[in-house]
């Protein structure tokens, strides 16, 4: 009732109303509600009001209030601060009660005077010990309000222990976070200029924990732009400490300190290339992200603020690091794509040599291969040049017992069909594949015959691989091995990713192609046919 009327009520009823303080007289700009005690009352602070001149009000609050409380924190969540209000002897002629056997704290200024300890106060997340106060004086009162909006808003429970008298586990993990991420150079040491840039405005602003929200409309992707490969650069070189060009795994490590996992396992170094020591080149590190903005744009960008993305690049949110590319329906009615990163899936049976494929866009062949076979990935990514342009291409392995229920399942830039031409079965599953679900889609297909190097087994006329492609105006089968340096071809993926780039040509050029053929095999019979009436005109006479 001071603090509304700004005056000590000369009457004060037994219980006062509730009072609301607005939000626009509060430094926070947070609405406030005042309840006087009631048993049923939900609150994110307590109050607890005694009088210094009444040793009786003080024990009170150690026997009930305190471990009333303390109850109600367990049965309400919410109910997580505790506040401890002095009154002073100006209510009473001087007189205070100072009980010698309460514990004190010896680090508090001279005007603080608790008479509560933490250990009287076990179990409340946090105590916060305020100055004496006087409603009669309206000394403090205002003050009160204020330290408990604070207390809500900014708590230091979650930071100290105030027994174990140390920072918590989680805060002293965040600190070092900060201190990494603001060490730049990667010394271990904040230079002047990092320390300045850390204390600057930008990096505390709100703009800079921007919730990153982002939306993708079906039929579009996502890839990083040259904001985000920039700063992408920045962060390998900073953790490149022997300047080799590789992050070697105790350098991903430290690359990872400020992330609170370790998004990246094993398979990593299965579905990039890697230097010729195994290790993680640059190359391979950009194409990992590549990936990531392109499978799962949500994870992406909480990869790049754990990296302090918004902070070092001074932009408002790390959406700036990322591009939505448009629908693949204008791409094809306008007969051209303005994106850099294409999926392709490679379907076949078992052992038809999808693995194999995969790991041969990487640069290995089946010798490579063979040395490591745990921790096998079914995606891979490299770039291709695709008319001189560099095209990300990500190879992605269906298993052979997935069943294609829904269109996400089929959805794809390019199809790669895979299949063992010692094996007819295996043609035969894919072709199965091929009628069913990707017959009638404008998705461009290519069948690719694996294991090359091996004699092919003869199939029944009519039912060849490269009958069934030109019945279907599809491009003739690619023959591909990888069983040394010397066969591995990256012919195929090229051809995968300019199929994936222009997919509005396929069906053209299919036709020309097949217009082509049969003006070719027509001049060719009559040719034939010419010949045979000129041996024939020759012989009579």
């Amino acid at each position: 009732m001071a603090l509304v009327g700004e005056e000590f009520p000369e009457e004060v009823p037994p219980r006062a109303e509730e009072i609301i303080i607005p939000a626009d007289v509060t430094p926070e700009k947070i609405p406030t509600h005042i309840v006087d005690y009631s048993g049923r009352s939900r609150a994110n602070v307590v109050c607890m009001v005694y009088d210094v001149t009444a040793e009786a009000t003080i024990d009170k609050i150690r026997t009930k209030w305190i471990p009333m409380v303390n109850g109600g924190i367990e049965r309400c969540a919410s109910l997580s601060k505790m506040f401890l209000l002095f009154k002073d002897s100006h209510n009473s002629g001087g007189k205070q009660v100072r009980p010698a056997h309460r514990e004190l704290h010896g680090n508090h200024p001279a005007h603080h005077e608790p008479v509560l300890g933490d250990r009287d106060l076990r179990g409340a997340s946090l105590c916060l010990f305020l100055h004496q106060c006087s409603a009669k004086n309206l000394k403090n009162i205002s003050e009160l309000f204020y330290y408990a909006q604070k207390a809500v808003l900014h708590p230091t429970a979650p930071l100290y222990d105030p027994e174990e008298k140390q920072l918590r586990p989680a805060c002293a993990q965040a600190l070092t976070r900060i201190f990494t991420m603001s060490d730049q150079d990667n010394n271990q040491i904040l230079s002047d200029e990092e320390l300045n840039y850390f204390q600057s405005p930008d990096p505390t602003s709100n703009s800079a924990l921007v919730s990153f929200r982002i939306r993708v409309p079906q039929d579009c992707s996502t890839e990083l732009n040259h904001f985000g490969y920039q700063f992408l650069q920045r962060m390998f070189e900073k953790h490149d400490k022997d300047r080799d060009g590789a992050l070697s795994p105790v350098e991903l490590q430290n690359f990872f300190g400020v992330f609170p996992y370790i998004p990246w396992g094993p398979e990593l170094y299965h579905t990039v290339c890697t230097t010729d020591k195994g290790l993680l080149s640059l190359h391979g590190f950009l194409c990992q992200w590549t990936l990531v903005a392109y499978l799962d744009i949500h994870r992406c960008l909480e990869y790049l603020g754990y990296l302090g993305y918004p902070i070092f690049s001074q932009q408002d949110s790390q959406i700036y690091a990322i591009t939505v590319t448009r629908e693949k329906k204008i791409d094809l009615e306008k007969g051209q794509t303005h994106r850099n990163v294409f999926l392709c899936k490679v379907i076949g049976s078992q052992g038809s040599g999808k693995s194999a494929f995969l790991q041969a866009f990487l640069g290995k062949n089946v010798a490579v291969q063979s040395e490591s076979e745990e921790n096998r990935s079914s995606y891979s990514i490299n770039t291709v040049l695709v008319n001189g342009q560099e095209k990300h291409l990500i190879l992605h392995e269906i298993e052979a017992d997935v069943e294609f229920t829904k269109s996400s399942d089929t959805t794809c830039d390019v199809a790669c069909f895979l299949y063992d031409v010692t094996d007819l079965k295996s043609f035969n599953y894919c072709a199965n594949i091929y009628k069913q679900h990707y017959l009638d889609s404008q998705i461009p297909c290519l069948f690719v015959a694996s294991k090359t190097d091996l004699p092919e087994t003869s199939l029944p006329h009519g039912f060849s691989p490269a009958e069934f492609c030109y019945k279907h105006r599809l491009q003739p089968p690619f023959y591909f091995s990888c069983v040394s340096q010397e066969l591995l071809s990256t012919a195929v993926y090229t051809k995968l990713a300019t199929a994936a780039t222009f997919p509005h040509l396929n069906d053209i050029e299919l036709g020309a192609s097949s217009f082509w053929i049969r003006i070719a095999l027509g001049a060719a019979v009559a040719t034939i046919v010419g010949i045979s009436l000129y041996k024939a005109m020759m012989k009579n006479k």
